[in-house]
């Protein structure tokens, strides 16, 4: 009982603390997430060459700015994308049986009136498929996680923005 007690105090007190240094949410409902949403709703995402920068750029977007991209952008957002596949566990006749996929991007916010640097930094995603001996069944695996490694960089590129946006 008496540890219960402790445990609940010491939670209240925690909370209270957070509540005191003024912290807020970046997704809450609050003015600072309404204000953190609008500039993001103001970012272009540019365009992409290769498939997995499609991918990503299109999960940008519907994280940032699910109405579509802006017309008259507040900020600029570039992608450098680089992926490799790597063979990880083979067959004793060294065929292989499983692939790692990594995904690494690195990006560039803008400021679009100043063309000033807001923010920069480097998203890394690994995900795995196995190798089978349908090539089909391969591809479709490799697609996978191919979309996995795209979303997951999108969320770690819009978390990022998303926090930039929020301490400007």
């Amino acid at each position: 009982m008496e540890r219960d007690a402790m445990l609940r105090n010491l939670v209240l007190f925690c909370l209270l603390i957070l509540a005191g240094c003024g912290f807020q949410p970046v997704y809450s409902g609050g003015q600072t997430g309404d204000t953190t949403h609008a500039k993001a709703a103001s970012v272009r995402v540019q365009p992409a060459r290769d498939r997995i920068g499609q991918l990503v750029h299109n999960a940008l977007v519907a994280r940032l700015n699910p109405g579509g991209q802006p017309r008259d952008p507040a900020y600029l957002l570039s992608l450098q994308i680089e992926e490799d596949v790597r063979e990880t566990g083979f067959r004793k006749d060294e065929t292989s049986t499983r692939a790692n996929l990594e995904v690494e991007a690195l990006y560039m916010l803008v400021d679009a009136a100043t063309r000033q640097v807001v923010s920069r930094g480097r998203a890394r995603s690994i995900n795995s498929a196995n190798t089978l001996d349908q090539p089909y069944a391969t591809t479709v695996a490799e697609r996978d996680a191919r979309e996995r490694g795209a979303n997951d960089i999108a969320q770690q590129i819009a978390r990022d923005i998303m926090s930039q946006l929020a301490a400007r």
